[in-house]
């Protein structure tokens, strides 16, 4: 049961993760794209 847990914790931690980087990548890439303008 333990394990379970852990296991869920560390997706939810995971996945958590990957959306705050691919926000911040979004983020770069807008940047850029008005600064070329």
């Amino acid at each position: 049961m333990y394990m379970i847990a852990t296991v869920m914790f560390g997706l939810g931690t995971g996945g958590t993760i990957c959306q705050i980087l691919v926000e911040k990548r979004q983020q770069r890439v807008a940047q850029t794209q008005s600064k070329q303008r």
